[in-house]
């Protein structure tokens, strides 16, 4: 069975699996005079602190030197700025080998044979493209990598099945999925390599209840479709220090009820409150008035269920509360401490949302590596998996980025089994399976 986790990879992007070595070599084939790398040097000063030569690098062949400009390491502090400054870089150079070659071809290639020399039989892609590029823009990019996975399946034949989920930016969910909804009515060969939608990057402003337009319209063009409907996952709950931990819980849980079939990451739901808040100065103390009226409204909705796990929901506080905020500004701050009862309390909600993922089938998408270097989990022994594994909720173990990371899927998979403090036959028991999570329904059932 711990084999089987190493040959299904269910959260890996695109770009996040290129090493630095493949980016070295990409990088001889453009022109760097063309490329304005300015953006990406203003950031790394001010988000780093370092002054970086991206043309110095490439002319120079100096590995060592990009490696340690993308490598998202300890020294990071989990900082999820600093690996969006060094995923960037990466960016900035893929763009640039892809307006200037007209492909991303070689990207690609180099991608799948990663997943392929690690004995990976079957992987689910995701890529997010420029959230401001046009219908055109957007389409071209998706369709060409779907295309090559498509392709790249076929030519296996059956060794190596690679499917494709579209990332969508968080802020014109419908608009884009309208787009992809397109694509695939005018390339239906797609339909079972585009398997299903992603929403990733900065949670920060952007709470689930915003999508509920988006499924909405979804729920609707699957029933049209039944057989080749596209399904949803989530990162949530990965870096919340924007809001209170009882929010942070309630995000993945309503990404959940919304229709969202795998949550990426999920901390906030295994993280000990009591690690969680003193992972900064005054972490998690402050949030904003529609924040606050967010969770308000969510405590009033589930205060029964809440109940039946101990949780104390004051319905008449509550109200109290809510009839006084509702005319304050909604970008306010409000800041409430927490004390031991509060915490504990958090604990509970905690075991009630995993629970309930539980019956609805909901699965995380665990990352270790990544959650050690961009979302502050310090230490083993504080990781969320273990509060995870407790639980019933279905887990999958992932890679997310390991370009940037310097890891692989088996690396991942190992730290699981050296740390977990399970027996090895009861961890893979408990694991099972990760291809009954997969979302190409096309592929025979897993027995």
């Amino acid at each position: 069975m711990k084999t089987q986790l190493k040959q299904t990879e269910l959260h890996v992007h695109a770009g996040g699996c290129l090493t630095a070595q493949d980016m070295m070599e990409l990088g001889q084939n453009i022109d760097h005079a063309k490329v304005d790398w300015q953006p990406t040097i203003d950031q790394y000063q001010a988000v780093l602190g370092q002054t970086i030569d991206p043309i110095s690098l490439f002319k120079e062949q100096n590995l060592q030197g990009l490696q340690d400009a993308i490598i998202v390491s300890e020294a990071d502090g989990g900082d999820f700025e600093k690996f969006q400054t060094r995923f960037d870089f990466l960016i900035f150079l893929l763009r640039a080998v892809r307006q200037q070659t007209g492909s991303q071809q070689a990207m690609l290639e180099k991608m799948v044979r990663h997943h392929q020399s690690q004995n990976i039989g079957y992987v689910e892609y995701r890529c997010l493209y420029n959230p401001h590029a046009d219908r055109e823009a957007f389409c071209d990019f998706h369709r060409e990598i779907a295309e090559f996975c498509h392709q790249a399946s076929e030519k296996s034949k059956g060794y190596f099945v690679a499917g494709y989920i579209v990332s969508l930016p968080r802020d014109r969910a419908l608009t884009c999925y309208r787009w992809v909804h397109e694509m695939l009515e005018t390339h239906p060969h797609l339909r079972e390599t585009v398997v299903g939608l992603d929403f990733c990057g900065h949670e920060q402003g952007h709470p689930p209840r915003n999508l509920a337009p988006f499924f909405s319209v979804l729920r609707k063009d699957n029933q049209k479709t039944l057989g080749q409907s596209l399904r949803v996952v989530c990162h949530v709950g990965e870096s919340f220090f924007h809001q209170s931990l009882e929010s942070a819980v309630r995000w993945c849980h309503e990404a959940a009820i919304l229709g969202s079939q795998r949550l990426g990451h999920a901390i906030a739901l295994g993280l000990d409150p009591a690690v969680a808040v003193d992972r900064r100065n005054h972490a998690h103390e402050r949030e904003t008035v529609a924040e606050r009226l967010d969770q308000i409204a969510y405590d009033l909705q589930h205060a029964k269920a809440l109940y039946e796990y101990d949780v104390r929901v004051d319905e008449s506080a509550l109200l109290g509360e809510r009839a006084e905020r509702i005319g304050q500004p909604m970008n306010d701050p409000v800041v409430r401490l927490y004390d031991p009862t509060r915490l504990a309390q958090i604990k509970r909600r905690q075991d009630y949302v995993l629970d309930d993922l539980a019956s609805r089938g909901v699965v995380i998408e665990i990352c270790p590596t990544s959650n050690f270097r961009m979302s502050e989990v310090r230490s083993t022994a504080d990781h969320p998996i273990h509060r995870l594994l407790q639980s019933k909720v279905n887990l999958v173990v992932c890679a997310d980025d390991p370009g940037l990371f310097d890891t692989t899927l088996a690396d991942e998979v190992d730290w699981v089994y050296r740390h977990s403090g399970i027996d090895a036959e009861d961890l893979s028991q408990r694991l099972g399976d990760p291809r009954r999570f997969r979302l190409m329904s096309q592929l025979p059932p897993v027995e």
